[in-house]
């Protein structure tokens, strides 16, 4: 009996759970596919998915996304070269 079949027999509670936390994860990915077509250029596509890759990397370490993007831009303009790197998700702190 394979997987397929297998889950959704025996723990269809568990199975409908996986296959919903799946699909929420990518929703964001399907519903913009379409208007990321429209970017404008290319250099706007790829600004467009360095801060989404960016956004997605903070929601993953479990910062809120608005309060990370609004401080790490307030901080941006006065942070040196050698500090870029404590503004990314996996080191910045919130300035108070």
């Amino acid at each position: 009996m394979g997987v397929r079949a297998f889950f959704p027999r025996f723990f269809p509670d568990l199975w409908v759970s996986a296959l919903s936390s799946v699909e929420n994860a990518i929703r964001p990915i399907a519903l913009g596919r379409k208007n990321w077509l429209f970017a404008g250029s290319v250099r706007a596509g790829e600004r467009a998915a360095a801060i989404m890759s960016l956004l997605a990397t903070a929601k993953a370490c479990g910062l809120n996304p608005h309060a990370y993007l609004l401080d790490i831009l307030t901080r941006l303009p006065s942070t040196k070269d050698k500090d870029i790197e404590s503004l990314l998700p996996y080191y910045w702190v919130a300035s108070v």
